[in-house]
């Protein structure tokens, strides 16, 4: 049975780097830059070491609980809310 990789390996726009940059500082634009960097690196690698090499990026990333990294219970709960509300905005 052949698998189908559902992992897309896209470059982050500069566009969306800079949003995130405004919002969440210079250290969100340092990894995306890293990561955009990475998947260059890779252009050219097998669907297997692509995989490999992105875990391990991530891997590097230091965890931190949502509240003591950007003093938010849950950031992404945050973001759908936010996303909520200014669609609802729209409807009426």
């Amino acid at each position: 049975m052949k698998h189908i990789s559902l992992f897309i390996f896209i470059i982050i726009p500069e566009t969306f780097i800079q949003k995130a940059e405004k919002k969440y500082g210079m250290y969100v634009r340092n990894r995306y830059e890293a990561y955009n960097a990475k998947l260059l690196e890779l252009q050219n690698s097998s669907t297997e070491v692509k995989l490999e090499e992105i875990n391990n990026f991530f891997n590097k990333v230091p965890y931190g609980d949502d509240i003591d990294v950007w003093l938010l219970q849950n950031i992404l709960l945050f973001e759908i809310l936010e996303l909520r509300v200014k669609s609802s905005i729209f409807r009426m």
